[in-house]
């Protein structure tokens, strides 16, 4: 069974956890960013220099300087299908050092942007429609919302249909004939991708350099009503969300300085333990353990990484924090 978080389980000898400083002495505001109040912010990312978010209210990308510590670009894209227009932002990651990529998720495209000269490219995208995405070695690999024969796939950024990842029984659950349950967040980490379920407690695992189904971790005990695929009278399917649930999970990223720990955000009452959102949770992919915890200055709704620090972005009081792990020698 798994040992949860000394705080939540008592007797958990093997989890080595930090001591929790008093929150603030860990976290530094980024400054130059005025958000605007009940504008929805997501679909967060980070490099070493840039962190970058959209507002899907008005389909607008910010780019921020993690150099200059100010923000330097905000796009407002056209609401179309014309090229270099977005219906919905459904995800935006980094590309190398200079390029920004949205996922267009409504036609199936993905918008490029130079973030030195603000160009502007179209992509078309295979049919399988991409939820969230990671650039990998000259394409994308991908979380997929409708695909029957599995859950991730990867696109070579040329070829006209994408291949399937998940083929081993144990990746493609029962559960995922509802769409709603593909919902979920892709994070990479060196040479693995970890695509985490919203509404399931689970981790599955792939390897970027094959390009293959690696392993499926079950985390958490998750427990659900209500997720139906529902037929109406003229035979179209409905997929329905859960009505309730005991676990949610929010988001996750890479720990800086781990090649097998990530970051996550969890909510809820699971089998081993009480999950809020105040709180970060580092968890081991490799040996399937929770090994610390971050408390955070506020309720957090986004969380990414570069290579040196935790970003964390709060609606409760429209702020990102930046935490810096320690390094120990």
């Amino acid at each position: 069974m798994l040992c949860l978080l000394c705080t939540a389980v008592s007797g958990c000898s093997n989890q080595d956890s930090h001591a929790l400083s008093d929150v603030g002495d860990d976290f530094e505001v980024l400054s130059n960013i005025d958000f605007v109040e009940n504008n929805r912010y997501r679909a967060f990312d980070a490099s070493d220099r840039y962190l970058v978010w959209a507002e899907l209210f008005f389909n607008s990308i910010f780019i921020y300087d993690l150099d200059s510590r100010d923000l330097i670009h905000e796009i407002s894209l056209t609401t179309g299908q014309g090229p270099g227009e977005v219906e919905s932002i459904m995800d935006v990651r980094i590309l190398g050092d200079s390029t920004v990529v949205i996922n267009d998720v409504m036609q199936s495209r993905i918008i490029s942007i130079n973030i030195n000269d603000l160009s502007i490219n179209t992509i078309s995208f295979p049919a399988a429609v991409a939820q969230r995405l990671i650039p990998v070695h000259d394409g994308y690999v991908f979380s997929a919302m409708s695909a029957p024969d599995g859950v991730v796939a990867y696109w070579d950024g040329q070829a006209e249909e994408a291949n399937m990842l998940a083929t081993e029984s144990e990746d493609i659950i029962p559960e995922f004939a509802n769409y709603m349950l593909r919902q979920g967040r892709l994070t990479r980490i060196g040479d693995k991708a970890v695509f985490s379920t919203k509404y399931l407690a689970r981790h599955f695992i792939y390897d970027l350099s094959s390009m293959t189904f690696v392993k499926h971790i079950e985390y958490e005990v998750s427990e659900m009503d209500g997720a139906d695929v529902v037929v109406d009278a003229e035979g179209r399917q409905m997929h329905v969300p859960p009505s309730q649930g005991n676990m949610l999970f929010h988001g996750s990223t890479a720990y800086p300085g781990s090649i097998d720990q990530i970051v996550m955000l969890l909510e809820g009452e699971g089998e081993y333990g009480s999950y809020a959102r105040d709180v970060l949770y580092v968890y081991d992919i490799e040996t399937e353990q929770f090994v610390d915890e971050i408390r955070l200055p506020s309720s957090a709704h986004a969380v990414v990484s570069n290579s040196s620090s935790v970003f964390i972005y709060s609606e409760n009081d429209y702020t990102i924090y930046e935490y810096r792990p320690s390094v120990e020698s």
